[in-house]
């Protein structure tokens, strides 16, 4: 019963790991979006404006890789302990396929590793405006952009990026369109996808294993005695009282509908895709 409980418990924390994540990314896309309209309704062109943006940004993408950290260790430490030793074998290797098959994920991860030593991962802010053209001058339409980007040459000195650089310069050999600064959102969405990815393979291997269905039978099974003897306390160590004058009025726990609250965060945590296809416009 214990075990089964615990168990569940973890396959909540890699969920809530991953929402983190995803919220995380939705702030660093909202401040991009927040500096665009700043930029058409304020017209700043001022070097606090810029240094106020680089550290907007140099934050948000803090935030990000922090959580990605986050997300990435407990997944390591999770799976072992959900399906066994040997399932931890299954899944890195899993995890290097999704690395392999994408430079941007490379890349975000050693700057993950970069920016929690070493520096900040914004090296390079472009401001961009121009009329998209219309047979009508009237109806032609102004389009802002923004773009954090990171400085390969910066990067240069420090012996982890010697390789990744190197693959970069050899792309940009095959494709004159590659750009000398790297795209820093286009490389977090492609990140954010293959983080996507890293959550859809511990999910099938709890459903080849049928882990969920078995943990849900087994507390099932001992549900009423265990909350008899438990006196209807929470099952993971996790309430909220509503206190009103110091009394208490009103109290939650999540523990009895764990199965619940897993289905309810799968929904919820969908990976995302076609995010490298994406442009947001004001």
């Amino acid at each position: 019963m214990a075990k089964a409980l615990d168990s569940l418990a973890r396959v909540v924390d890699v969920e809530e790991a991953y929402d983190i994540l995803i919220s995380n990314y939705m702030e660093y896309e909202k401040a991009i979006a927040g500096i665009l309209i700043e930029e058409e309704v304020r017209q700043r062109i001022a070097y606090d404006g810029f240094n106020r943006d680089r550290r907007h940004m140099s934050r948000v993408t803090a935030n990000l890789l922090s959580s990605a950290r986050l997300f990435r260790d407990l997944t390591d430490i999770s799976v072992p302990k959900l399906l066994g030793r040997k399932a931890l074998a299954t899944f890195r290797q899993a995890k290097a396929q999704i690395a392999e098959a994408s430079f941007p994920y490379r890349f975000m991860e050693e700057l993950r590793n970069h920016s929690q030593h070493e520096n900040f991962a914004v090296t390079g802010l472009s401001y961009g405006t121009n009329w998209m053209e219309h047979k009508d001058e009237i109806k032609a339409t102004r389009v802002h952009t923004f773009k954090p980007s990171v400085r390969p040459r910066l990067l240069a000195e420090f012996p982890r990026f010697k390789n990744l650089l190197a693959e970069y310069e050899a792309m940009r050999e095959a494709d004159s369109s590659q750009p000398e600064s790297i795209d820093l959102t286009l490389y977090v969405r492609h990140y954010v996808m293959g983080m996507g990815d890293v959550l859809l393979t511990i999910r099938e291997m709890l459903k080849d294993a049928g882990a969920i269905a078995h943990w849900i039978s087994v507390v099932d099974r001992w549900l009423d005695a265990f909350l008899e003897a438990d006196g209807n306390a929470t099952k993971m160590g996790v309430e909220a009282e509503h206190l009103r004058n110091g009394v208490k009025v009103d109290y939650r726990h999540l523990g009895s509908e764990l199965d619940d609250v897993i289905a309810r965060l799968q929904k919820e945590n969908r990976k995302l895709v076609n995010l490298h296809r994406i442009q947001f416009r004001i």
